[in-house]
């Protein structure tokens, strides 16, 4: 059977985006003076939303100290970080490949919009995003470019569409 449009989860699937995320919520967890967290306890939350993943990691952790946590995780993912991520090997090619079939769209999910969009605006793939590292869900929807345009950057429209997630 042959699928019209694929969508891949991004963090852990696509991309390895671990040592990043790692080390933006230890930092942030250090900017909010709530100490230094255990790297494999960040990996297991992985996947979570900003939320539950901060309630995870901080049991009893309050609310003004929690959004503190989250908007320093996010400028750190952002801005502030720039621990490399880079594709799992042989996904660009197996992306590649799939993208080369015709009529085949591709779609990248993630809560991480900011690390999805380069995907997007490469022509390799359209992105599909939730809940952000700074706020509540974005309901953002990024229509694959059309089949003459694949592979030229910035060449993706923009609509409005329903939220997904992904890890």
């Amino acid at each position: 059977m042959r699928y019209r449009l694929v969508i891949f989860d991004w963090d852990g699937t696509l991309m390895d985006s671990a040592a990043r995320i790692v080390a933006c919520m230890q930092a942030a967890s250090r900017d909010a003076g709530w100490g230094e967290l255990a790297p494999e306890s960040i990996r297991n939350i992985i996947g979570l939303g900003l939320p539950e993943a901060i309630a995870s990691l901080c049991p009893g952790i309050d609310a003004e100290r929690a959004e503190l946590l989250r908007s320093r995780y996010a400028w750190h993912f952002v801005e502030g970080n720039d621990t490399p991520m880079s594709f799992f090997p042989e996904v660009e090619g197996g992306l590649s490949g799939l993208h080369m079939r015709p009529g085949q769209r591709l779609a990248a999910a993630s809560r991480q919009r900011a690390a999805v969009a380069s995907t997007a605006s490469s022509g390799r793939a359209a992105a599909v995003t939730g809940s952000t590292p700074a706020g509540p869900p974005t309901g953002t929807l990024l229509q694959a470019p059309p089949a003459d345009a694949r592979g030229a950057a910035g060449r993706t429209r923009g609509a409005a569409g329903g939220g997904c997630h992904g890890g």
